[in-house]
Protein backbone atom coordinates (compact mmCIF):
# COMPACT_ATOMS: atom_id res chain seq x y z
CA UNK A 1 0.00 0.00 0.00
CA UNK A 2 1.58 3.39 -1.05
CA UNK A 3 0.12 6.57 -0.10
CA UNK A 4 0.00 10.46 -1.75
CA UNK A 5 1.09 13.42 0.35
CA UNK A 6 0.41 17.05 -0.43
CA UNK A 7 1.03 19.84 1.50
CA UNK A 8 2.93 21.22 3.91
CA UNK A 9 1.45 19.68 6.77
CA UNK A 10 1.98 16.45 5.11
CA UNK A 11 -1.46 15.32 5.09
CA UNK A 12 -2.48 11.76 3.40
CA UNK A 13 -4.72 12.75 0.30
CA UNK A 14 -4.96 9.12 -1.60
CA UNK A 15 -3.88 5.66 -0.79
CA UNK A 16 -3.16 2.18 -2.98
CA UNK A 17 -3.81 -1.21 -3.02
CA UNK A 18 -2.86 -4.06 -4.41
CA UNK A 19 -5.14 -7.19 -3.64
CA UNK A 20 -5.10 -11.02 -4.20
CA UNK A 21 -6.12 -13.27 -1.45
CA UNK A 22 -5.59 -16.29 -3.56
CA UNK A 23 -2.06 -15.07 -4.79
CA UNK A 24 -3.21 -16.09 -7.97
CA UNK A 25 -4.75 -15.32 -11.31
CA UNK A 26 -5.88 -11.94 -10.99
CA UNK A 27 -4.69 -8.58 -8.90
CA UNK A 28 -7.47 -5.97 -7.86
CA UNK A 29 -5.86 -2.18 -7.52
CA UNK A 30 -7.47 0.12 -6.38
CA UNK A 31 -6.42 4.09 -6.11
CA UNK A 32 -8.25 6.91 -3.91
CA UNK A 33 -7.49 10.35 -3.88
CA UNK A 34 -9.22 13.22 -2.32
CA UNK A 35 -10.50 14.92 -6.00
CA UNK A 36 -9.67 18.15 -5.08
CA UNK A 37 -6.40 17.91 -4.12
CA UNK A 38 -4.30 15.07 -5.44
CA UNK A 39 -6.68 14.37 -8.75
CA UNK A 40 -3.24 14.70 -10.72
CA UNK A 41 -1.71 11.74 -8.46
CA UNK A 42 -4.52 9.50 -9.55
CA UNK A 43 -2.94 8.13 -12.79
CA UNK A 44 0.51 8.34 -11.90
CA UNK A 45 -0.08 6.32 -8.04
CA UNK A 46 -2.01 3.76 -10.80
CA UNK A 47 1.03 3.20 -12.87
CA UNK A 48 2.75 2.59 -9.59
CA UNK A 49 1.10 0.06 -8.77
CA UNK A 50 0.87 -1.31 -11.85
CA UNK A 51 4.82 -1.64 -11.91
CA UNK A 52 4.50 -3.12 -8.43
CA UNK A 53 2.16 -5.98 -9.76
CA UNK A 54 4.83 -6.90 -12.45
CA UNK A 55 7.06 -7.29 -9.81
CA UNK A 56 4.77 -10.01 -7.98
CA UNK A 57 4.58 -11.83 -11.45
CA UNK A 58 8.00 -11.58 -11.34
CA UNK A 59 8.21 -13.02 -7.99
CA UNK A 60 5.86 -15.90 -8.83
CA UNK A 61 7.42 -16.77 -11.95
CA UNK A 62 4.38 -15.72 -13.90
CA UNK A 63 4.88 -14.00 -17.24
CA UNK A 64 1.86 -11.95 -16.72
CA UNK A 65 -1.05 -11.22 -14.33
CA UNK A 66 -4.69 -9.72 -14.66
CA UNK A 67 -5.41 -6.40 -13.19
CA UNK A 68 -8.73 -5.20 -12.46
CA UNK A 69 -9.76 -1.62 -11.21
CA UNK A 70 -13.39 -0.64 -10.28
CA UNK A 71 -14.88 2.58 -11.70
CA UNK A 72 -18.13 4.38 -10.90
CA UNK A 73 -19.88 5.65 -13.54
CA UNK A 74 -19.26 9.06 -12.17
CA UNK A 75 -15.54 8.61 -12.62
CA UNK A 76 -15.16 9.94 -16.20
CA UNK A 77 -11.77 11.12 -15.64
CA UNK A 78 -11.04 7.86 -14.05
CA UNK A 79 -12.04 5.61 -17.10
CA UNK A 80 -10.29 7.69 -19.34
CA UNK A 81 -7.00 6.99 -17.69
CA UNK A 82 -7.51 3.44 -17.17
CA UNK A 83 -8.55 3.17 -21.17
CA UNK A 84 -5.07 4.88 -21.66
CA UNK A 85 -3.24 2.19 -20.33
CA UNK A 86 -4.91 -0.48 -22.12
CA UNK A 87 -7.89 -1.65 -19.66
CA UNK A 88 -10.95 -2.49 -21.13
CA UNK A 89 -14.52 -2.44 -19.21
CA UNK A 90 -14.99 -6.28 -18.55
CA UNK A 91 -18.40 -6.38 -16.59
CA UNK A 92 -20.88 -3.95 -14.79
CA UNK A 93 -22.51 -5.34 -11.63
CA UNK A 94 -24.75 -3.59 -8.92
CA UNK A 95 -24.18 -4.39 -5.45
CA UNK A 96 -25.93 -3.58 -1.85
CA UNK A 97 -24.98 -3.94 1.89
CA UNK A 98 -28.77 -4.24 3.55
CA UNK A 99 -28.25 -3.48 7.18
CA UNK A 100 -31.59 -2.19 7.89
CA UNK A 101 -30.81 1.28 6.60
CA UNK A 102 -33.58 3.06 5.01
CA UNK A 103 -31.51 6.28 4.38
CA UNK A 104 -30.55 7.74 0.44
CA UNK A 105 -27.08 6.80 1.89
CA UNK A 106 -28.16 3.10 1.36
CA UNK A 107 -28.81 2.90 -2.52
CA UNK A 108 -27.06 0.49 -4.41
CA UNK A 109 -24.35 1.79 -6.74
CA UNK A 110 -23.13 0.59 -10.11
CA UNK A 111 -19.48 -0.71 -10.03
CA UNK A 112 -17.63 -1.33 -13.34
CA UNK A 113 -14.56 -3.31 -13.29
CA UNK A 114 -11.91 -3.01 -15.66
CA UNK A 115 -8.85 -5.40 -16.33
CA UNK A 116 -5.58 -5.22 -17.94
CA UNK A 117 -2.17 -7.24 -18.05
CA UNK A 118 0.61 -6.23 -16.22
CA UNK A 119 3.92 -8.05 -16.90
Amino acid sequence: MGGARAGPDDTVVGWATVDNPTGEGREFVEVYVDPVRAATVRAPSLVRQLDRVAERAGERGLPSLTVRCAVFAPERDWEHSLRELRFALVERYVRMSRTGCRSARCTPRTRRSTSSRAG
